[in-house]
């Protein structure tokens, strides 16, 4: 099952590559699932997993006796508010130079919030992780990112420093990857702490992010806060007819 669910990650990965920018780039559809399966050497029953990922994503759009369209225009939306993506990409995405100006790790006392959203209890250390992104020098993203510390697999102090991504550090230390995850969304008016990070006034409405990411079981692995300047990183969603 593990290793089905590796190799279906992998082929689906290329497969966006080859609609985004390689074989299927100009293409209206995708070639069948026999033909696919032929092409990358894996079983039709793994192929169908792979699409139906990106028909998820709506990269693609399946229809009996059609095939596997193409969907160009969700691919020309730079930035998908209902996928998951590295603030670096997001930032990159629009043309604009990411850095981050500003990383803190450091562990705290969960509070309530923190506590219900990973299903802990209140009072449990977790590590908060503190980032600030800029674009072109300007700050344009505040977050904070809570995991659980008696989860942490690993007694290497090194981890502390969290010199790599969120999603890495939970993949090497944790031993977890996120599959999924859920946001509540609101509009936020800048208070004082955020309005000093973005050099804003205060009471400057912003994009506000709660967001719980899920393992592939359905488990809390991460917690986040994120704070957007919505102005310059303009976040599509994708909606689809159920």
């Amino acid at each position: 099952m593990e290793h089905f669910v590796e190799l279906s990650e992998k082929i689906t990965k290329q497969l966006y590559q080859e609609i985004l920018s390689g074989q299927y780039k100009n293409e209206k559809k995708l070639p069948p699932e026999a033909d696919l399966a032929l092409k990358y050497g894996v079983s039709r029953t793994l192929i169908r997993d792979c699409l139906s990922v990106l028909d998820r994503e709506g990269v693609i759009t399946r229809k009996h006796g059609v095939g596997s369209i193409i969907n160009h225009y969700v691919l020309d939306a730079k930035n998908r508010f209902d996928l998951v993506q590295e603030f670096i990409e997001m930032v990159q995405n629009v043309g604009l130079k990411p850095e981050v100006a500003y990383s803190k790790a450091e562990k705290i006392d969960s509070d309530e919030d923190i506590a219900k959203r990973l299903q802990i209890e209140c009072g449990e250390p977790v590590f908060q992780v503190e980032k600030i992104i800029t674009a072109n020098g300007k700050p344009v993203i505040d977050c904070l990112d809570y995991v659980a510390f008696k989860h942490v697999k690993s007694e290497d102090n090194d981890y502390i420093k969290l010199e790599e991504s969120i999603f890495e550090f939970l993949e090497k230390y944790y031993q977890e990857n996120i599959y999924m995850s859920l946001s509540d969304v609101y509009a936020y008016a800048a208070d004082h702490r955020i309005a000093k990070i973005f050099q804003i006034a205060e009471g400057t409405p912003l994009l506000h992010l709660r967001e719980v990411g899920y393992n592939l079981y359905g488990q809390p692995q991460l917690y986040g806060k994120v704070y957007y300047m919505n102005e310059i990183l303009q976040l599509k969603v994708l909606r689809k007819k159920m």
